[in-house]
């Protein structure tokens, strides 16, 4: 019997797992080989692969853009004094300025990734979920997507600033939207009948009891993916320590 069910439709490839048990296995099979995918992981399954920025304003708006750069120079503005000089002579680009307000509390358009799918699945197992069954989701998007086959709508971005050590311990990296778009939807257009290539994973693992979620971060900090090791700061040493009061032999 299969360990999972696999759909394949207009580019997207929804991968449902009975069992967080299987999630290793499917990584080995599908990209164990590959460099060319990145992951995000979402607590929801509700949640749909949109920023910050973009839930807050309406998808019809015709001020978008305008609002977008608007709230971006008030942040460059009201971060005068709040940063060191030598990082803030690194804030070279428009998107190096989103990244460090994304780590900062602003809204932005950027959406978080990363190069590991375990680091995702961490994210998405992270916060305790009380309405069983639940399915917490991991996507992966193919990087040659975005480069090639985007229409230049989205861009792949790696920040080199030095002011954010957590993007460097969670292989982070970001990409950003010219103007509000569903980057799901953008697939399956593009992708339209072609049942033979995949752009875009939607990896879908049940959850049937808070256990579940219990044993799979106890196997993921065997593996060194942990708030230690993901939040190098006082806040990742905090978080840990309360998983260790709460999770029996973490």
């Amino acid at each position: 019997m299969s360990k999972w069910n696999r759909i394949n439709k207009d580019g997207l490839c929804t991968v449902e797992l009975s069992s967080w048990k299987h999630f290793a296995d499917f990584v080995n099979q599908d990209f164990l080989s590959s460099t060319e995918y990145i992951f995000r992981g979402h607590q929801d399954s509700n949640w749909k692969l949109e920023s910050t920025f973009d839930r807050l304003i309406p998808i019809n708006s015709k001020e978008y853009l305008k609002r977008r750069n608007e709230h971006l120079e008030k942040f460059k503005y009201f971060s005068r004094g709040r940063l060191k000089f030598e990082h803030r002579n690194q804030l070279i680009s428009e998107n190096d300025w989103w990244a460090i307000g994304q780590h900062n509390g602003l809204a932005t358009p950027l959406l978080d990734w990363t190069e590991s799918p375990f680091i995702a699945a961490y994210f998405a197992f992270q916060v305790e979920n009380f309405s069983f069954p639940n399915k917490r989701v991991i996507y992966s998007i193919a990087t040659d997507y975005i480069t090639e086959h985007s229409d230049d709508k989205i861009e792949l971005f790696y920040s080199h600033n030095d002011e954010n050590p957590r993007l460097i311990n969670q292989r982070g990296l970001f990409t950003i939207t010219k103007g509000k778009i569903d980057i799901v939807e953008h697939i399956n257009k593009n992708f339209k009948h072609k049942a033979d290539l995949t752009a875009i994973y939607r990896i879908e693992i049940e959850e049937k009891s808070s256990q579940d979620r219990i044993e799979f971060l106890k196997f993921l900090n065997r593996m060194n993916i942990n708030d230690l090791t993901l939040f190098p700061d006082l806040i990742g040493t905090g978080n840990y320590c309360n998983k260790t009061l709460m999770i029996e032999k973490y």
